[in-house]
């Protein structure tokens, strides 16, 4: 007598699970590349009062235009890469919570960058030199481009890194 069995497996559904979960870990993966990019650019762009470098938004499916209001003239100019303008929009972008990543998936989500200081433009173009003697370089926002789109993630390290910490290169908690 021959010994014999059936399996009735739902092979389908196994590989459309196995699709879903990689799409939301490359979804997570091209989010925490973004942020990487992001951080840069705050610290690269120009300072002068700081409202510019303080005025970036990070945002999934939705535009901010916020303007910060918290840098008066100062006395003391600032030079790129100053904490208290990078500082406030760090805390503002929407990067730095752990829902950013979990609400980001693959296909249909909008990660949106803007600052909407009205200046901005110029100053990234370099028809306004905003505080050049101190090393301020125009071409911060195409600095930024080029980040997002030559970066890497291969399996293993680099995708962990950037699927599993926030913003800051912290690891999620």
């Amino acid at each position: 007598m021959a010994a014999g069995f059936s399996a009735n497996v739902d092979f389908s559904a196994q590989i459309k699970a196995e699709i879903k979960a990689l799409e939301l870990g490359l979804g997570r993966v091209f989010a925490g590349i973004v942020e990487e990019a992001f951080v840069s650019l705050v610290f690269e762009t120009p300072q002068y009062s700081g409202t510019m470098a303080a005025s970036w938004n990070m945002t999934v499916n939705r535009d901010s235009h916020r303007v910060s209001k918290n840098f008066p003239y100062p006395e003391n100019p600032y030079q790129k890469g100053d904490m208290p303008a990078i500082q406030e929009a760090l805390s503002n972008a929407h990067g730095k919570s752990m829902s950013f990543k979990d609400r980001f998936e693959a296909k249909g989500w909008t990660i949106q960058i803007n600052n909407a200081v009205d200046y901005a433009s110029a100053v990234n173009d370099g028809s306004v030199q905003l505080r050049s003697e101190v090393g301020h370089s125009p071409g911060f926002v195409e600095r930024f481009i080029t980040r997002v789109e030559n970066s890497h993630a291969g399996v293993g390290s680099s995708w962990d890194y950037y699927a599993n910490t926030d913003f800051l290169g912290r690891g999620l908690v």
